[in-house]
């Protein structure tokens, strides 16, 4: 960007073709036209920058027109914008042609640079237009006082002065200063106000003139005189008497007319030109701007002129009804004029005084320096060049002494006396002058004196060399001393530099004395041995100043102390190398040789640094490291310094081996050392760390919580011991150590006996608190005083010889000084495992009266037996002990059952009320006994009504009794087509009934899914023998199915299924969700059913998700057994299955083992030799087995299960089964479930018409999306995710009654995927 000069404007020095050219090349380009490279790169260029010189352009334009787009009178306010935009332009400040140097070829440059001229240009425009627009508004202001009468809106006129003159104050914080808004006031000035001297208050004039003009020519001649005077006072105008009076008396008269006029200028500005005198400082005004006489005379002149017309004022003056009396002002402006001319007297005399001090400065210094006679040539010298100055300077100060004496001649024909110190001045000038004429003369008569001087001073410096050049060859260093101390090589260098100081200084007088002879034109006389003397010297130095260099380095590191520098020696190898380098390029010299071999020596030196770098050294160490290096007595590890080791450098290589063995001494003995220092930084610091107990009297106390973290230091330490006899430098620190490991052995040994204590104590604490075991109380409750005295210090009188306080001391090393301790731990840890003994015993004898007590922990089981009456825990632990019992509800005094409750809701009336009694294995076992009782004769009073009311009924036992009905009606119509689709088409119906009923009830809504389930597989069946016809009751199609039947006799219930029977056992099911019957839910039944008949276990396998357990516990809610899930994980043990198999033995319940393959082999092989006792039993029909050493009595009804998975990757941690344990079990493959069939059923069950569609459609996009999308871990595509979706299409068509089936499924698929 240039400017030019001719227009002014500024101009961007991009082509305005080379658009024009990119488009020609363009074109040719298309009809394959080839283009030569160097266009091409021009094109490229041009078009890279294309943009930004539209942008400068743009900004070209704006700074070419940004003045037109100005107000004249506010350019000034725009001045601080204005000039930060030239800034980025302009780089030069003196020169505004030169542009900013950026190029074309730096294009972040040129970006950077755009952005910053945007910017500026942006905050200009802005600015401009905020001012514009404040313009604008005080124009409308303007046009609204036209609008207004003075004297009727007078406040409106306020108003908007007042607004007025907020947009000024607003724009002058915004400016800063005001001188930049000078023009823009005045121009409102001019159209509306001016402004007041005192209050600042502006008043209109333009607009006054119009508004008042018809009131003041119609009364104000009318109005009597006012009589006032104009004064001069505190360096402005003012009226006595003042404004406020003048105005006061004008308003009596005028009213509320006159508010507008405060202020009279008219006169005031006619007589300012004559007070203007009195604001400014007149010395300081006329200092500045007078220099020449006729300055002065001329204003004494004007002046005097000026008096004579300031008596032609007039006395007063009358403005219509106003006389102005200016008698006052006159007299002030007689006194103004006075005190002028008295201030031009006093500075002409102080311009007089000022330059004759000058003058009488420069002819004091010139008379002194022309006077004195010069020694020396220098001063001959300085003596010719102060004559040319002062020649120079005479004419100078010639004409300021003639100005002065016009000066001086004016001051006395107007004050009548001049100056005094002029004629002395004069009188000075003529000395001077005569003493510059005669100075050469004299300074040739004193050349020749020197001349003479000179001369013999030549002889005696050359006696001077000689001497200098025998005490040069007497002290000059010889070879030979390069094989003695570095002491005396340090000497030699001193005296070198003391001979190279001497022979300076005469070298300096050399030069003097030729200087001297050549000045005056003396014969030069030459002194050779001086230079041969300096050239010796300056050999020396050359090469003693190597070794000079070399040592200063050393002795710069020598000055360090040990215990700081031993871990920097690497500076030490480095400076040694690098001088070892530097050498070898240099010419051999005795002095290069000297110091490679001390170089040498001090390498060997520093190999041996790690064996004497000491930061493991104890004061015994040191003082054999001094002993072996042959330091000073004295010297101490803090006195010891680098240099100190330099100096012995030569023992230090020779007793190498020596320091060897020391260092490797204390390294081994630090290593014992700082670990007994830990260890007992460690007892002194290692804690109990203690936490809150609370026992069940309500009590606190401290018990220990971090047990292994202390166990596991203390097995530290004693492994650092052992680690430690191992070092050769043990038998220095045995005692010690032997100590240490007496103490860790016991600290060991209570820690462990203390621990055990603790556990078994918080264990057995809550059961021995509840009065539980009363036999052992007495035994615990003295080891409980035991105990709670070793934890928080409690004294007991029983305790009288063992008292111990963790709380207050709870250092473990603590424990080693307790005596006593020993026996006591032992004590209580034998009292303590006699009451788990008895406790385990009594808990074993409750167990065996009641088994499914084997299904609860010690704790729950101790909870309940201690608590058998308080309702609270009851309902907390029958959800564990009855698979369908959720909780029971109780009479109004809480002391009989009288109902049991599903966890859905489902209330059951007992037939017999159950006593709550303090043993609780006797009502449990009531209860049970009721339970089963109560179930049997609800199925015998269900069965026998035609159209049982589902409210009035369980839903396991409406489902039995369906179940059972329906047997009985198949077997009658068997064998008959006809009858048996006569029955189908029934079941339809009910179906159809079944599907279309809406129930609120939540548990109404779940029997009647239930009996639709059921009512769907019963259909399958009677599908089954319609396609298999003809069929009799002893068909295959009709024998493989689960068939129930009432024995008229007994009552009792029989389970048949192909050829195996079973009895039902009653157990209260609650409201299990229903398994949807599938092919291989058959399938599963069946296999499991013959094997339980045959005495063994079912052993459903396969992946995960195919309902492996499911089907299980499906197979006993229909057998109304209780059946209980456990899941074989690593934590499992042999003693854990033994005991639920005893529980599952004599309860009669059914146990499924989930994932029976992950446990471990030997646990495999102990519990296959259990289940086969088991099954032994239970198929020979004995009463009685043993497990684990114990007879059992065996329940006929028990059954063990077990699940697989498959065992390979995708399954970790699961194995294959023992052959004997596989022949125990008869496996049953579960594969993939149809979950269209599925989907269908629950879709049915829960009132959906087009259920088969449905399933079908829904089933398709999951299989879909398994197959289309990727395999993660955490997507699930399988029946459980459909069964999620389903149970949300069941919430919604009971809580939205929508009839868009499809629409609701998917509303649910949107919502959970």
């Amino acid at each position: 960007m240039t400017i030019e000069k001719k227009k002014g404007i500024l101009v961007v020095n991009y082509n305005d073709d080379l658009p024009k050219l990119l488009k020609e090349i363009r074109q040719l380009a298309s009809f394959g036209f080839a283009i030569p490279k160097k266009i091409i790169h021009c094109a490229k260029t041009a078009e890279t920058f294309y943009k930004y010189a539209i942008v400068l352009k743009q900004v070209a334009h704006f700074y070419n027109t940004i003045e037109l787009q100005m107000l004249p009178c506010q350019q000034a306010m725009m001045l601080n914008e204005a000039l930060a935009f030239e800034k980025l332009i302009f780089m030069d400040k003196k020169d505004d042609t030169i542009c900013n140097k950026i190029t074309w070829d730096n294009p972040k440059e040129l970006e950077n640079f755009i952005k910053k001229l945007q910017q500026a240009a942006e905050r200009l425009v802005l600015r401009n237009r905020n001012l514009q627009k404040a313009h604008s508004e005080i124009g409308d202001k303007v046009k609204q006082l036209m609008e207004h009468d003075l004297l009727k809106g007078i406040d409106k006129w306020k108003d908007i002065m007042t607004d007025i003159r907020t947009q000024f104050v607003e724009q002058e914080k915004y400016i800063g200063n005001r001188i930049h808004m000078r023009t823009w006031i005045i121009h409102w000035e001019i159209q509306i106000y001016k402004l007041e001297a005192i209050k600042l208050l502006f008043y209109c004039f333009k607009v006054l003139q119009l508004q008042y003009r018809w009131g003041i020519e119609s009364f104000h001649m009318q109005i009597s005189q006012i009589d006032t005077q104009l004064v001069f006072k505190d360096q402005c105008l003012q009226l006595r008497p003042p404004m406020e009076e003048i105005r006061a008396k004008y308003y009596r008269e005028m009213k509320k007319f006159l508010g507008i006029p405060q202020k009279f200028r008219g006169i005031q500005d006619s007589d300012q030109e004559w007070v203007l005198l009195g604001k400014v400082d007149l010395e300081e005004l006329i200092e500045d701007n007078f220099k020449k006489p006729s300055d002065w005379e001329t204003h004494i002149k004007l002046l005097k002129a000026k008096s004579r017309e300031a008596e032609k004022l007039p006395n007063e003056i009358k403005l219509e009804c106003i006389v102005v009396n200016t008698s006052a002002i006159k007299r002030t402006i007689d006194d103004l004029l006075q005190r002028l001319f008295d201030t031009l007297i006093w500075t002409l005399r102080h311009s007089i005084n000022t330059q004759t001090q000058a003058i009488s400065r420069f002819l004091n210094d010139a008379i002194k320096t022309l006077s004195s006679r010069p020694q020396t040539s220098d001063e001959i010298a300085e003596a010719n060049y102060k004559h040319t100055q002062f020649a120079k300077t005479n004419n100078e100060m010639k004409q300021t002494l003639i100005a002065i004496d016009e000066k001086n001649i004016l001051l006395r024909s107007v004050s009548g006396s001049g100056a005094e110190q002029v004629t002395t001045i004069v009188q000075q000038w003529g000395n001077f002058e005569m003493l510059l004429n005669s100075h050469q003369s004299m300074i040739k008569e004193q050349v020749e004196n020197l001349k003479i001087t000179i001369f013999n001073r030549t002889k005696d410096f050359s006696e001077q060399i000689d001497k200098f050049s025998a005490k040069w060859n007497q002290l000059k260093p010889k070879n030979d001393i390069l094989n003695d101390t570095k002491e005396l090589l340090l000497k030699a260098i001193e005296i070198i530099k003391e001979m190279r100081n001497e022979c300076d200084q005469i070298i300096k007088i050399r030069e003097k004395v030729r200087l001297e002879c050549e000045y005056f034109n003396i014969e030069k006389i030459e002194f050779p041995i001086l230079d041969e003397i300096d050239n010796e010297i300056r050999n020396s130095e050359n090469n003693w100043s190597l070794y000079e260099k070399f040592s200063s380095g050393l002795e710069e590191m020598a000055g360090k102390e040990w215990i700081l520098f031993r871990s920097k020696t690497y500076n030490f190898d480095e400076y040694l190398q690098e001088w070892f380098n530097k050498l070898k390029i240099m010419p051999k010299s005795p002095i290069t040789i000297r110091i490679i071999r001390e170089i040498e020596e001090y390498k060997d030196m520093s190999e041996g640094f790690k064996y004497y770098r000491g930061e493991m050294f104890s004061n015994e160490h040191w003082i054999e490291l001094f002993r072996i290096l042959g330091l000073p007595k004295g010297t101490t590890i803090e006195s010891l310094h680098f240099g100190d080791l330099l100096k012995v450098h030569h023992s230090i290589i020779s007793n190498v081996e020596k320091l060897r063995d020391l260092n490797a001494r204390a390294q081994g003995e630090v290593t014992i050392r700082e670990a007994l220092q830990e260890l007992e930084l460690w007892a002194a610091q290692m804690e109990f760390s203690l936490l809150d107990y609370k026992l069940m009297n309500g009590s606190m106390i401290k018990i220990v919580k971090n047990w292994k973290e202390l166990m596991n230091s203390v097995k530290d330490n004693q492994a650092l011991f052992l680690s430690l006899k191992n070092s050769p430098y043990y038998p220095v620190f045995s005692d010690k150590i032997a100590i240490w490991e007496t103490r860790l052995t016991d600290i060991d040994l209570y820690l462990h006996w203390l621990n055990e204590i603790q556990r078994k104590w918080i264990y057995l604490e809550p059961i021995f608190g509840r009065g539980a075991l009363p036999s052992e109380l007495s035994r615990f409750n003295r080891i409980d005083v035991e105990f709670q005295s070793v934890l928080n210090g409690m004294r007991y009188e029983t305790l009288t010889e063992f008292h111990l306080d963790i709380r207050q001391d709870s250092r473990i090393m603590s424990l080693c000084s307790r005596h006593s301790l020993k026996g006591t731990l032992e004590h209580s840890i034998d009292q303590l495992n006699r009451c788990q003994r008895a406790l385990n015993q009594f808990l074993e004898e409750k167990r065996r009266v009641f088994p499914r007590f084997y299904f609860l922990g010690d704790d729950d089981l101790l909870e309940i037996l201690a608590q058998s009456t308080n309702i609270t825990v009851i309902q907390a632990h029958l959800k564990k002990l009855f698979q369908g019992i959720h909780r029971v509800a109780f009479n109004d005094d809480s002391k009989l059952i009288i109902a049991m409750v599903s966890a859905q809701g489902e209330y059951v009336a007992l037939m017999k009320p159950v006593q709550i009694v303090p043993q609780a294995e006797i009502w449990l076992q009531e209860l049970l006994d009721i339970m089963r009782k109560t179930i049997k004769a609800l199925i015998n009073q269900c069965v026998y009504e035609s159209s049982p009311n589902p409210a009035n009924y369980p839903s396991q036992v409406l489902c039995l009794s369906e179940q059972i009905r329906f047997c009985n009606e198949c077997e009658k119509m068997i064998e008959s087509k006809e009858y048996l689709t006569e029955l189908r088409k029934k079941l339809c119906q009910q179906l159809q009934n079944y599907t279309a009923t809406q129930v609120e009830d939540e548990v109404l809504n779940l029997k009647l899914k239930c009996l639709i389930l059921d009512l769907i597989h019963r259909i399958s069946i009677i599908d089954d023998l319609i396609n298999n016809h003809p069929c009799k009751a002893t068909s295959w199609v009709w024998q493989k199915q689960l068939r129930f039947y009432l024995d008229r006799s007994s009552q009792n219930i029989v389970i048949r299924h192909v050829k195996a029977e079973f009895e039902y056992t009653y157990e209260y099911q609650g409201n299990a969700n229903k398994l949807v019957h599938t092919p291989l839910t058959d399938k599963c039944f069946l296999t499991l059913t013959q094997a339980v008949s045959m005495g063994l276990g079912g052993n459903p396998y396969g992946p995960a998700g195919t309902g492996k357990t499911e089907s299980v516990k499906a197979l006993a809610n229909l057998f109304g057994r209780q059946v209980l899930v456990f899941n074989c994980d690593e934590g499992i043990d042999v003693q854990a299955i033994s005991r639920i198999f005893i529980g599952l033995v004599e309860s009669g319940a059914w146990g499924c083992f989930d994932e029976f393959n992950r446990l471990d082999e030997v646990i495999l092989s102990a519990v296959s030799m259990q289940i086969q006792i088991i099954q032994d039993a239970i198929k020979s029909s004995h009463p009685f087995c043993t497990i684990e050493k114990r007879e059992m009595k065996v329940n006929r009804n028990s059954a063990i299960f077990i699940t697989l998975n498959p065992a390979g990757k995708e399954y970790g941690g699961r194995k294959k089964l023992p052959n004997n344990l596989k022949q125990l079990f008869r496996p049953v493959v579960m594969a993939v479930p149809d979950n269209e069939m599925i989907a269908e059923t629950l879709l049915y069950s829960k009132g959906f018409k087009e259920a088969r569609i449905l399933a079908k459609k829904l089933v398709t996009i999951f299989d879909m999306s398994k197959s289309l999308l990727s395999s993660q871990q955490h997507y699930d595509w399988g029946l459980r995710a459909i069964k999620t979706v389903l149970g949300g299409c069941r919430n919604i068509m009971a809580n939205e009654r929508k009839t868009d089936e499809n629409q609701i499924i998917i509303e649910v698929r949107q919502t959970y995927y």
